[in-house]
């Protein structure tokens, strides 16, 4: 199981300056893990349609991004600034080579 965390945005956040805020957790990050690190583990995707950032958890630097991203998004919007759900998709088996 690979462990995403979705972030859905209130109406007051706007979801450029939320990916700004991202983008310095994840510079914050690569000095605990290093820059290659961060590029290789650390991944994320944006749905405008729904104002949701999801990040994948699945190792030890996404979830730093995690913590710091979330820690940053209530200091600087507030405690109504997103809603986040923690989302376990199953990964996709492969077909068998038969």
């Amino acid at each position: 199981m690979v462990k995403h965390i979705q972030y859905t945005l209130s109406a007051h956040v706007s979801l450029a300056d939320a990916e700004e805020t991202l983008r310095l957790a994840m510079l914050a990050v690569e000095g605990l893990f290093g820059a290659a690190r961060v590029r290789l583990d650390v991944h994320y995707h944006i749905v405008q349609e729904l104002r949701s950032i999801h990040l994948d958890a699945a190792n030890e630097p996404g979830q730093a991004v995690v913590r710091i991203f979330t820690g940053l998004l209530l200091r600087e919007f507030g405690d109504d600034a997103f809603v986040c759900r923690d989302r376990d998709l199953p990964t996709v088996a492969r077909p068998s080579e038969n």
